[in-house]
């Protein structure tokens, strides 16, 4: 059995996005911002859309 090793300073392979970079994306953050917001207000996603949109304006 292999083990997929991601690349080194990325939170995820190049050939498959999880969902923080993802989630980074369609609201126009960073994957580190998204990590922070998880961090500190849980794993709620309306909870983290509505901070994510904080970060923006």
């Amino acid at each position: 059995m292999t083990v997929r090793r991601s690349v080194p300073g990325r939170c995820c392979s190049a050939a498959r996005r999880c969902g923080k970079t993802k989630f980074a994306k369609q609201h126009r953050n960073t994957p580190e911002q998204v990590r922070q917001l998880i961090g500190e207000h849980g794993n709620d996603h309306k909870t983290l859309e509505r901070e994510a949109r904080k970060l923006r304006e």
